[in-house]
């Protein structure tokens, strides 16, 4: 009985995926993106992390406009940077300033924002751009030095005697050469 409930919690797993599933057809025909829908574009649905990770890290460029601006909720944004892409973002009254760091372009207006992606569409990337993102995802951004700054911050001058581990204690010192 237990493997009948699974197959079929399975199969009605399965059958929302393709219920949602997008296409080229779905993006055609739905209002707000088939206005601007182009045939070139690729719809590959739904896609495991290890997949939107390597698609990044080719992707010669990444849109990511927020009308409230560029922040560490992001996680498309720190998806994109984790693996060195190329990112225009936007600006706002929630942008936080660690990400409008120069490597990530931050467009003010709408205008700008045009005029930033067709320049970077046309020009490309520079030479070493995407190891000097990558190294400034993993100076700011990476979740292990995240955790070690959280625990400095919460645990004081306490944090090293807390933690026991070597890891944790050379996430500190980490923390310390940031």
């Amino acid at each position: 009985m237990g493997l009948d409930r699974v197959g079929c919690a399975r199969h009605r797993q399965r059958a929302a995926a393709r219920r949602h599933r997008a296409d080229d057809r779905s993006a055609r025909t739905h209002q707000i993106v088939g206005k601007w829908f182009s045939p070139e574009w690729e719809c590959r649905g739904r896609l495991n992390g290890a997949k939107v990770l390597r698609l990044l890290a080719r992707a010669r460029l990444v849109l990511a406009p927020f009308a409230d601006g560029l922040t560490g909720r992001r996680s498309s944004v720190l998806a994109a940077l984790s693996a060195g892409a190329p990112l225009l973002s936007s600006s706002g009254h929630l942008a936080a300033p660690a990400l409008a760091n120069g490597v990530v372009e931050c467009a003010a207006t709408l205008a700008e924002f045009v005029d930033a992606a067709q320049r970077w569409w046309r020009d490309g990337d520079w030479p070493g751009a995407r190891e000097e993102r990558l190294s400034c995802y993993h100076r700011v951004l990476d979740p292990e030095r995240l955790d070690a700054r959280l625990l400095q911050t919460v645990l004081g001058e306490h944090a090293e005697a807390a933690i026991s581990d070597a890891p944790a204690a050379w996430l500190l010192r980490c923390r310390r050469e940031c």
